[in-house]
């Protein structure tokens, strides 16, 4: 399993790989898999932009 700390760009996902995580979670999530797309790149920028400035120290 590759580790996403490890990954230089994000995986490429599809609605079918969020409903199965999703499902797979307890409880009852409200969001589109257009918006978790979203969400997640807008994550992935913020947790990369924040290494990249640690590293820069």
């Amino acid at each position: 399993m590759t580790d996403i700390n490890t990954l230089s760009c994000p995986p490429e996902i599809n609605d079918e790989d969020i409903f199965s995580a999703m499902r797979s979670m307890e409880g009852y999530i409200d969001i589109t898999p257009a918006d978790f797309k979203e969400f997640y790149l807008k994550a992935y920028k913020h947790a990369s932009n924040q290494r990249w400035r640690i590293s820069k120290r």
